[in-house]
């Protein structure tokens, strides 16, 4: 059983700390893919889109996905306090954004365009950084390859930010819905490697062997005794 210290913030078992980051990593995926399909949809199948309703939609995605950054840099214990820290940043410039855009600061197509491109280049940055920093493994890939495609969307509405209302609404809707998909799909993977993981401690649990691989090793392991469970993280 996993141990605690005596705050009771962050687990003490190493195996219990990696499950609780894999477990927020799908978890925050899962919440911002499904944010971003709704929006997503909104935006493109609102008929007659005014620039109102675009304004909400973008403000409640960029509200949305800077307190989901928040909340995973204040849950994430585990990782290097740098890393916290522009997750932390992301989500309250993020935050001020989409505040911005609630109190109508938004008030030509443009802004809209360029908004949405500064908000999808300095998150694709901020993922680039995370995955950068961060242990190999599965989920470095997927916020590296997440990043990328935030950098791609990022500079192509920073580009062209003035192709009109309509077809800025259909350009945010599907974009949105893609990116949504994605993170979808990296949230189902996260989430069965959680399981498996799960799978796995459940069974070296049931020996002594396997016991002292999950402590770090018994006293009598020497070089050959085949591979041991490395303390990590997911993402």
């Amino acid at each position: 059983m996993a141990t605690s210290d005596r705050s009771g913030a962050q687990p003490a078992d190493p195996v219990a700390r990696a499950r609780r980051q894999g477990v927020l990593t799908w978890v925050w995926l899962a919440a911002s893919g499904a944010l971003c399909v709704v929006l997503g949809l909104v935006s493109v199948l609102s008929p007659g889109t005014s620039l109102t309703v675009l304004g909400v939609v973008l403000s409640l995605l960029l509200l949305g996905i800077g307190l989901s950054r928040i909340a995973l840099a204040v849950g994430v214990r585990g990782w290097p306090p740098a890393r916290r820290a522009v997750q932390g940043a992301l989500g309250a410039g993020l935050c001020v954004a989409g505040l911005a855009g609630v109190a109508g600061a938004w008030s030509a197509v443009t802004v809209v365009g360029i908004v949405v491109g500064a908000a999808f280049l300095v998150t694709g940055v901020a993922d680039l950084v995370t995955a950068g920093t961060g242990p190999r493994g599965v989920g470095r890939a997927a916020t590296g390859g997440l990043g990328v495609v935030h950098v791609l969307v990022g500079l192509f509405f920073l580009l062209v930010p003035d192709v009109g209302l309509a077809v800025l609404a259909v350009l945010v809707g599907v974009v949105l819905v893609g990116l949504g998909l994605l993170q979808l799909a990296a949230a189902g993977l996260v989430r069965a490697l959680v399981r498996r993981a799960d799978a796995l401690v459940a069974r070296m649990r049931t020996d002594g062997a396997g016991r002292d691989r999950l402590r770090g090793g018994g006293p009598d392991d020497g070089p050959d005794d085949g591979p041991r469970v490395i303390p990590g993280e997911v993402i």
